[in-house]
């Protein structure tokens, strides 16, 4: 967005004291994780569930989420968030595995997906 690092951390402590935004302190090294609270997402308008605190197990995945959307962001290049993507079937596929206890099928959504212009244009039209 063209921002300062102060101008950044002085709007991201404003959307935190109306609510809209919560930090969680990073478990290694420096900076915080930034994630819409329930009161955020409801302004934004994404008809999505806000998520909740990441478990431990999780923190290296969202790290790497975060940096690709810092990626397209300063590109710019237009994507949605993988709970942006749960409204749109096609970007659903069947996945299966095998492992000790059986053969398992589930449906997966990709993270951040970076959306070309013309598919943009298609979706804003409806």
């Amino acid at each position: 967005m063209g921002w300062s690092e102060v101008a950044a951390r002085s709007h991201a402590r404003r959307l935190e004291r109306e609510g809209w935004l919560a930090r969680y302190p990073m478990r290694r090294g420096d900076g915080c994780l930034f994630v819409p609270t329930r009161v955020g997402v409801a302004v934004v308008g994404v008809p999505v569930r806000a998520p909740g605190e990441p478990a431990p197990t999780w923190w290296a995945h969202h790290c790497g989420v975060a940096w690709m959307a810092a990626w397209l962001t300063v590109r710019p290049r237009q994507f949605k968030g993988s709970r942006e993507l749960l409204e749109f079937d096609e970007w659903s596929a069947k996945i299966s595995w095998w492992d000790h206890k059986g053969h398992h099928e589930s449906r997966h959504r990709p993270d951040p997906r970076r959306i070309p212009p013309r598919r943009q244009a298609n979706r804003d039209r409806g």
